[in-house]
């Protein structure tokens, strides 16, 4: 990893679904708990700044050398810099082979983030690294 990533971990604290991410602790959230075709938001949140990202397992297995077919990204649109989901959890358009935008409608692709389709076309989300360590996730954020 490059000098620029810290490390942060996942604490284990429910907020209406939402798991808050702190820089201290390890996180106690089981990628076994987040099953095909469904999404988990964790909140980050210090002096400066505060976002959401998305934990996305899609039904069917996306890229061959990830062996978790997990994907994260910050809750962002590129478009208007808006929440993606209508309400926490909820990204997948209604067949479930891409995120779709609550707002104007655009589609992601769920292994690389990039518009295919709405307002944003050729942008894509951020993508957020992270790690699983007996099964529990780490996320690296640039500085």
């Amino acid at each position: 990893m490059g000098n620029n990533l810290q490390i942060r971990t996942v604490n284990y604290k429910m907020m209406d679904n939402i798991i808050c991410i702190s820089t201290t602790g390890e996180t106690s959230y089981s990628t076994k708990n987040l099953s095909p075709g469904n999404c988990q938001v964790f909140k980050y949140s210090d002096n400066s700044k505060s976002f959401e990202i998305f934990l996305v397992k899609p039904l069917i297995k996306l890229e061959e050398n990830n062996g978790d077919n997990l994907f994260a990204y910050k809750n962002i649109c590129p478009h208007q810099k808006i929440p993606l989901d209508w309400k926490p959890g909820n990204f997948f358009n209604y067949n479930k082979n891409a995120i779709q935008c609550s707002t104007h409608g655009a589609l992601f692709r769920i292994n690389d983030g990039f518009c295919f389709k709405g307002p944003c076309s050729g942008k894509s989300l951020e993508k957020v690294k992270f790690k699983i360590i007996n099964d529990k996730i780490i996320f690296f954020f640039v500085n």
